[in-house]
C-alpha cells in the first residue's frame, strides 16, 4: 500500500503535466551528477598528489637533527620545526621539516616533546631522482582516501537512482491514432 503511494507520488510529481516536470526531473538529476562528479575529480586530485608525495621519497638514509623549534599556526595551536641535514651521493643537504601531527595547545607541551624528540634518531626519506627533495615525516593521509571513496559511491547513487526511478516509475506516452467506436 504505501510502496504503491510512493510510486504514485513520483509519478505524478516527475512525469505528469507533460514534458515540464520530465525536463525538471533531467535538469535536477544533472545538476546532481555534474557536481558530484566535479567533487569526484577534486578528490581524486588531491588523492593522486597524496600519493606522488607519499611514493616520491622512497629511499631511507640516516640524518642529523641540528635545531628544534616551536611554531605557532593559528591562533592558539603550536607545531615542532625541525632543521636536520644529510649526506646523499657524497654532498650534504640541508631541510626544515615542519611536523603537521601533533598539534599542541601550549609550547611547553612542545617543548617537553622537543626533549623527548632529541633522543630519537630519525631517518630521513629522500627522493631517489631528486636527492634535495626529503622529509623526516612520511604519511599517507587515510582520510583523503576514504572521502574519495564515498564521493565515487555518491555519483554511483546519482546514476543507479535515476535508472531506479525509471524503471519503478515508467513514463506514459499518449497513444496517438484515431480510437474505434
Amino acid at each position: 500500500m504505501i510502496l504503491k503511494a510512493a510510486k504514485s507520488f513520483f509519478h505524478n510529481l516527475l512525469f505528469s503535466s507533460g514534458e515540464g516536470r520530465t525536463t525538471l526531473f533531467k535538469a535536477i538529476w544533472l545538476c546532481l551528477v555534474i557536481s558530484s562528479s566535479l567533487i569526484c575529480v577534486w578528490f581524486l586530485g588531491n588523492l593522486s598528489n597524496e600519493f606522488y608525495k607519499y611514493y616520491r621519497c622512497n629511499k631511507k638514509i640516516t640524518g642529523t637533527i641540528s635545531k628544534w623549534e616551536v611554531t605557532k599556526k593559528g591562533s592558539d595551536n603550536f607545531i615542532l620545526v625541525a632543521h636536520f641535514q644529510y649526506k646523499q651521493n657524497d654532498q650534504i643537504y640541508l631541510g626544515l621539516q615542519e611536523f603537521e601531527q601533533p598539534v599542541f595547545r601550549h609550547p611547553f607541551a612542545a617543548e617537553s616533546t622537543i626533549a623527548k624528540n632529541k633522543e630519537k634518531t630519525w631517518p630521513v626519506w629522500v627522493c631517489k631522482t631528486k636527492p634535495h627533495i626529503a622529509t623526516l615525516q612520511r604519511t599517507f593521509s587515510i582520510k583523503i582516501l576514504i572521502q574519495t571513496i564515498l564521493s565515487i559511491g555518491v555519483l554511483i547513487y546519482f546514476i543507479w537512482l535515476r535508472e531506479y526511478l525509471l524503471v519503478l516509475i515508467p513514463t506514459e506516452k499518449p497513444t496517438q491514432g484515431i480510437s474505434q467506436t
